[in-house]
């Protein structure tokens, strides 16, 4: 891992005053339209492409959500009608026979466009009961324990009761969840993590979880897994932990974004963006000013 010395600090403070010229007088760049602005057209574009049937809930889940609290942050004409796409598709679905995962991603997906203000608010019809929740693959436990602390003044132990206690009983002493180096192992962790952060679950679980999720985002960082590190800084950022490298870090990311307003998942030559991956940018860039230093540099092998 590569250390802040004093003089990387100085030129970063350097290229903080320099790069919003790089940005705009790039290749390729559109001008005067900021790195936000590329990233929002990104993920605006790939939003209404996974509304398209047979639309992908969680698709359309991950990507509503940047597209949700961006537009909060700052309203724009694109966004709003993406997230008016969103709202017609919800008033349209019936969830009766769905699937448990899918109910589940429903909720979210209604929840997160209720976080870009009351126009776009909207539950869908028919979510069903909790009755699904208590057998749901973890995954989806994750997420039905993150709607119901996040979004409702429900107790989730009242309303789902065992969920908590059943996700807990996955982690590893490394703070992770299920078979370490399993497909999916880290999403699975993270979700799980941030799920059991927003219910204030106590005890060592969650600090062990954030302390997982630096090594990972350090992990990710040399092999140049960016949508592991995007997700791994985004949700230790919102747990409040302190992140020693997130100044290289943004660097890094920052060095990634594609003239398109997207990124690629796996940093490779000739690598194309990716949706989940642009979300989390999004997310990223609206979580901090403008973007500092991007740098070009592979990450230490």
């Amino acid at each position: 891992m590569r250390k802040l010395t004093p003089a990387n600090r100085r030129a970063g403070r350097l290229a903080c005053l320099l790069l919003p010229a790089l940005l705009l007088a790039g290749p390729g760049a559109i001008a005067q339209e900021s790195t936000r602005d590329r990233a929002r057209r990104y993920v605006v574009a790939e939003l209404l492409r996974a509304l398209a049937p047979p639309a992908d809930l969680n698709r359309v889940s991950s990507l509503v959500y940047a597209i949700a609290e961006d537009y909060r942050g700052g309203a724009s004409g694109e966004s709003a009608e993406a997230l008016h796409a969103v709202r017609s598709f919800l008033q349209g679905v019936d969830a009766a026979g769905m699937k448990c995962a899918g109910v589940i991603e429903l909720r979210l997906i209604s929840a997160f466009l209720s976080l870009a203000g009351p126009q776009f608010s909207i539950a869908p019809r028919d979510l069903g009961s909790a009755s699904c929740e208590q057998g749901a693959d973890p995954f989806s436990a994750a997420g039905a324990l993150f709607f119901l602390c996040r979004f409702t003044e429900l107790n989730h132990r009242d309303r789902l009761p065992g969920v908590a206690e059943r996700l807990l009983a996955m982690q590893r002493p490394d703070g992770g969840f299920g078979p370490y180096g399993s497909p999916g192992e880290f999403y699975l962790s993270s979700h799980i993590i941030f799920a059991l952060h927003s219910c204030g679950i106590a005890g060592p679980s969650v600090p062990r979880g954030r302390a997982y999720l630096l090594l990972r985002a350090a992990e990710f960082y040399r092999r140049g897994f960016l949508d592991g590190l995007l997700e791994s800084v985004l949700m230790l950022e919102r747990m409040g932990a302190e992140i020693p490298e997130g100044a290289e870090y943004q660097r890094y990311i920052l060095g990634r974004m594609q003239n398109n307003g997207g990124i690629c998942s796996i940093d490779r030559p000739g690598c194309r963006a990716d949706w989940h991956t642009g979300a989390l940018l999004l997310e990223y860039l609206r979580t901090r000013k403008e973007a500092c230093t991007a740098d070009r540099r592979s990450p230490p092998q």
